[in-house]
C-alpha cells in the first residue's frame, strides 16, 4: 500500500505556483518595456530650434559625418559641427519622423545659414606670442606675410636686396577657431601694418637741421621740440647729440638690408692765394673748379622703411675733382678818421628821390675840417653844388671829398696827412646850412664811410 508524504506535495504545488507567477510578471516586464521603447523617438534642434524627429538616434553618427563633408566642400575649409547638434528622447506621439536623407538635407541649410556658429579649421599668426591675426588657411597667411615684407621694397635698380626678415618672433599655427574671428587676406595685412607712435633715440650727424630732422621723420618741428624740451627753435646742435624722436612703430616691423651702389659728388678743393697787393676785402676765382664723381658701394640697413644703417664697403673714384683757385688780399683795410665831430644829420643811400653819395656832419661854419687819411691833394676849388671842395688822393684807389667849405687851405698836388686841417667848413654850394659833406670812394664809386671810419 502507498503512502503519499502531503508535505511533500504542499511544498512541490508551492513552487510551481512562484514560478508561474513569475514567468507571468517577467512577461508583462518584457512587454511593458517593448512597448516603452516603440514609444520613443528623438528629437533633433539646434539652438533649441527644432529640425525634425528622428527614430533611431544611431543614424546622426552617419548624418553629422556628410553634413560636415558637405559644409567643408561648400565652405572650402575644414569645420569643427561639435555639440551644436542637441539629440533628446521624446516621448512618441502624432509627431511626423524624417528619414536620414530629410534630416541631413534639413540640418544642412540650417547650419549651412548659420555657418558663424560653428569651428572652421584657420591659420593663427601669433606676433611675439601676443597679437594674433587670424586667416582662413596657411597659404593665405604666407601671402600675408610676403605683403607685408614686399612694402618695404623699393622699386631701386641700383640696389640688391640681401636680407629681408621680420624683428618680431611670428607662430603660425592651424587651429580651430570661430569663424567671426577669420578676416580676409587684405585686412589682416593691413592689422599687421597697423602703427602706435614710440620713442627712440636719434645722434645728430653732420649736416642735420632740427627742421630736417622733423621732415624726414614725418614729425612737425612744434612735436620734435615737445619731445625735447631742452631745445628751442634757434638751438644751436652739434654732431653726435642725441634726440628723441616719435617713430610709427607697426604691430610687425620690417627689416631690409640692401647693398646699394651710387655716385656721390667729390667735394671742389679749393686752393686760396695770398695777394699783398689787395687789402684783405679782396677776392678773385683766378680758376674755376669742379666737383669729382665716386661711386660708392655700400651695406644699407632700413628698419620699417627709415634707414638706420649704414656700412661703406667701397669707394671708386669715377672723376678727380679740380681744384678751384681764388686769389686773397692780405693788406689790411684802410681805415679813416672823422673830418670833423659832430651828428650825422643825412646818412649814406636814398634819399629825396636820388642818392646820397657820402654822409653829411652838422657843425658851426668854421669848424676846422681834418683829412681823414694821409694823401695827396688833387682838388681844391670851387665845384658847382658841392660848393668849396677838396678831394684827397689815397692809396688803393681810394679818394676822399670834403664839400660845402667856407675857405680852403690847401692846393692840388699837396700831400697831406692823417689829421692835417685842409677847410673850414661852411654851406656854400647847395647846402641847406652848416655842415661837412665827406665822401669815400673806391676806384670812383662811392662807398659807405660809416664802414670805414673808426
Amino acid at each position: 500500500m502507498c503512502h503519499i508524504n502531503m508535505k511533500t506535495i504542499g511544498r512541490n504545488t508551492v513552487a510551481l505556483i512562484v514560478i508561474f507567477f513569475s514567468l507571468i510578471f517577467a512577461t508583462v516586464l518584457i512587454q511593458a518595456n517593448m512597448n516603452d521603447q516603440s514609444s520613443t523617438i528623438y528629437n533633433v534642434s539646434y539652438k533649441n530650434n527644432q529640425v525634425g524627429f528622428i527614430e533611431d538616434k544611431e543614424i546622426m553618427e552617419q548624418v553629422i559625418n556628410n553634413i560636415q563633408l558637405r559644409l567643408e566642400y561648400e565652405l572650402n575649409t575644414s569645420i569643427l559641427i561639435d555639440d551644436i547638434v542637441n539629440i533628446l528622447p521624446v516621448y512618441k506621439d502624432d509627431q511626423v519622423l524624417m528619414t536620414e536623407q530629410e534630416l541631413e538635407d534639413k540640418l544642412f541649410n540650417v547650419l549651412l545659414y548659420n555657418k558663424d556658429d560653428f569651428f572652421v579649421k584657420a591659420n593663427v599668426l601669433s606676433i611675439n606670442e601676443d597679437t594674433k591675426v587670424i586667416v582662413k588657411d596657411k597659404e593665405t597667411a604666407e601671402s600675408v606675410l610676403e605683403d607685408v615684407k614686399s612694402g618695404y621694397l623699393k622699386d631701386d635698380t641700383s640696389a640688391k636686396v640681401e636680407n629681408i626678415e621680420f624683428l618680431e618672433s611670428v607662430d603660425d599655427a592651424s587651429l580651430f577657431v570661430a569663424t567671426s574671428s577669420v578676416v580676409e587676406k587684405e585686412e589682416a595685412v593691413e592689422q599687421l601694418k597697423s602703427s602706435k607712435d614710440e620713442k627712440v633715440t636719434y645722434s645728430i650727424k653732420s649736416g642735420d637741421t632740427l627742421y630736417e630732422i622733423a621732415l624726414n621723420n614725418d614729425m612737425s618741428l612744434a612735436d620734435l621740440l615737445k619731445i625735447n624740451p631742452q631745445l628751442q627753435q634757434d638751438s644751436l646742435i652739434h654732431i653726435g647729440q642725441e634726440l628723441n624722436l616719435m617713430i610709427p612703430k607697426p604691430v610687425l616691423s620690417v627689416k631690409v638690408q640692401e647693398k646699394l651702389t651710387y655716385q656721390e659728388d667729390i667735394k671742389t678743393p679749393v686752393e686760396y692765394k695770398d695777394d699783398d697787393t689787395q687789402y684783405k676785402s679782396y677776392s678773385k676765382v683766378i680758376q674755376e673748379g669742379e666737383p669729382g664723381i665716386k661711386e660708392i658701394t655700400s651695406n644699407v640697413t632700413y628698419v620699417n622703411g627709415l634707414e638706420s644703417e649704414r656700412e661703406i664697403i667701397s669707394e671708386k673714384i669715377i672723376k678727380e675733382p679740380v681744384k678751384k683757385i681764388v686769389a686773397v688780399g692780405t693788406r689790411t683795410l684802410p681805415v679813416f678818421g672823422m673830418p670833423v665831430y659832430g651828428m650825422i644829420t643825412s646818412p649814406f643811400g636814398s634819399r629825396w628821390g636820388s642818392f646820397h653819395t657820402g654822409i653829411d656832419i652838422g657843425v658851426r661854419t668854421g669848424t676846422r675840417v681834418k683829412a681823414s687819411e694821409s694823401g695827396t691833394v688833387i682838388f681844391a676849388g670851387w665845384s658847382g653844388g658841392y660848393g668849396y671842395l677838396v678831394k684827397i688822393s689815397h692809396s688803393s684807389g681810394y679818394t676822399t671829398y670834403y664839400a660845402h667849405n667856407s675857405r680852403l687851405y690847401v692846393k692840388k698836388g699837396q700831400k697831406v696827412s692823417r689829421g692835417d686841417v685842409i677847410a673850414a667848413s661852411g654851406s656854400t654850394g647847395n647846402s641847406t646850412g652848416p655842415h661837412v659833406h665827406f665822401e669815400i670812394r673806391k676806384n670812383g664809386v662811392p662807398q659807405n664811410p660809416t664802414k670805414y671810419i673808426y
